[in-house]
């Protein structure tokens, strides 16, 4: 296996964004909060020495972040929140840290190298 020296950072909702989510118009899929934590955003962010440091570059780069989930659900930006705040950010997802990435992609392609 090949381990890549990367975090991967879990994106998951929250209560707060699903009840966001029910108000909007355009949103017309009546799901669940289980069903929104199912198949979540994940960064591959930069390798850190603390959690603290994981989570303080989700917190400079959280905007563009914050955006890409509201534009996946193709709602038009007038609906999105005006105040975008690390706050809110935080208040709508759980973010996960996961140290260890694996490539398995990489084993596979070696193992079919070495057949050859």
């Amino acid at each position: 296996m090949f381990i890549v020296d990367r975090i991967v950072a879990i994106i998951r909702p929250k209560q707060k964004m699903l009840e966001w989510l029910h108000d909007q118009p355009e949103v017309q899929a009546n799901f669940s909060l289980q069903n929104l934590q199912t198949d979540c955003t994940a960064l591959l962010i930069p390798p850190f020495e603390s959690p603290r440091q994981a989570r303080e570059y989700i917190k400079q780069t959280y905007q563009g972040i914050f955006e890409g989930e509201l534009i996946s659900w193709g709602l038009p930006n007038a609906s999105w929140p005006q105040n975008r705040t690390y706050e809110l950010f935080e208040s709508w997802f759980t973010i996960e840290f996961h140290s260890v990435v694996l490539d398995m992609g990489y084993v596979e392609q070696t193992q079919a190298d070495s057949k050859k």
